[in-house]
C-alpha cells in the first residue's frame, strides 16, 4: 500500500511541476464565450474569454435571408434576451427564425440584455 501511495504521490508532484508547460498544450475552450460572466456570442463575451488565457472560442452562426453569416446560439430570436424597436422583449410565444429575416431587419431588434420577467 506504501508503494503506491508513493507512486502515486511522485506522479503528482511531476504532474504539479509541469502544470504551467501542459496547460499551453491543451486546448482551453469557451463555450458559448463564458457566458455565465458576459451575454453569449457577443464582443464583450470574446475578450472576457480571451483575457482568461482562453485559446478557442466556441461560437454558433446562423444565416440571414440575403445571406450574411451572423454570431447566434439559437436559429429564432430568443425572447429571453431580444427587444424589438420599441425596447419591448419580445413574446415567449414568438416564432421568428433568423433565417427569414434579412440583416437589416434584424439590426432592428437589440439582443444581449436578459429579460428581468423570465425565472
Amino acid at each position: 500500500m506504501k508503494k503506491y501511495l508513493l507512486v502515486l504521490l511522485f506522479l503528482t508532484a511531476g504532474i504539479l511541476s509541469f502544470a504551467d508547460t501542459l496547460s499551453t498544450r491543451f486546448n482551453i475552450q469557451a463555450h458559448r464565450d463564458g457566458r455565465d460572466r458576459r451575454p453569449e456570442n457577443t464582443p464583450p463575451a470574446f475578450r472576457y474569454a480571451i483575457n482568461l488565457g482562453i485559446n478557442t472560442l466556441e461560437l454558433d452562426t446562423a444565416v440571414t435571408k440575403d445571406r450574411v453569416v451572423v454570431v447566434s446560439h439559437n436559429p429564432r430570436l430568443n425572447y429571453a434576451i431580444t427587444r424589438d424597436e420599441n425596447g419591448n422583449f419580445i413574446p415567449s410565444t414568438s416564432n421568428i427564425f433568423i433565417k427569414d429575416l434579412t440583416f437589416s431587419e434584424l439590426e432592428k431588434y437589440d439582443m444581449g440584455k436578459i429579460n428581468p420577467n423570465i425565472r
